[in-house]
């Protein structure tokens, strides 16, 4: 697959995301949207904002569950790109490389797993942050194998970026959760 059609599905997933979360531009609100809260604390507003465009009545909740099936998603194509990549390869030392990080995305697919189950069957995101922080520790670990491979003719470095990216989003969600829940008065009983 070359590098203009990796890029091109992964620009119109980023649409589709885009048409199924934003009911209406002309419905943006105030600064004090929950996108704008979300992604003002992100370590890439700029790329926050571009993959949730400001949508007034999106909710804490529904920016976490897209998030994290966003990182599901890209986290299953960058493991199985990775196997591709070393099914693909004859050289041993670069087809060990691609398994271990295939492994380290794998560890993470299955933290994402848990998480999207607390949150789908329970409404419980306490899985949110541990699942964030170890998408980004095995995605990191497999970055430093990636930037030393001279010829990433998959993109593959550029999808564990994106899988970084996401996940530090998630955290970001994650605070703004608990956050929200230590604020809330408990009742008398």
């Amino acid at each position: 697959m070359s590098s203009s059609s990796i890029f091109s599905s992964s620009l119109s997933s980023l649409l589709l995301v885009f048409l199924i979360i934003t009911p209406s531009l002309a419905d943006q609100t105030s600064p004090n949207d929950i996108v704008n809260t979300v992604c003002s604390k992100d370590s890439n507003p700029d790329f926050c904002l571009m993959v949730l465009p400001l949508s007034s009545g999106q909710t804490l909740e529904g920016l976490a569950k897209i998030f994290i099936n966003l990182v599901y998603s890209n986290a299953v194509y960058a493991v199985n790109r990775l196997n591709e990549a070393a099914k693909g390869t004859s050289d041993p030392q670069l087809k060990q490389k691609y398994s271990f990080c295939s492994n380290n995305i794998s560890n993470a697919v299955k933290a994402i797993a848990e998480a999207q189950k607390l949150l789908s069957t329970s409404g419980n995101f306490s899985g949110l942050g541990s699942a964030a922080t170890t998408t980004t520790a095995e995605a990191e670990k497999c970055l430093a194998i990636l930037e030393k491979i001279l010829h990433d003719p998959l993109n593959l470095l550029r999808s564990v970026v994106f899988l970084e990216q996401y996940a530090d989003t998630v955290k970001v969600i994650s605070i703004e959760f608990m956050q929200y829940f230590s604020n809330i008065p408990m009742k008398e009983s």
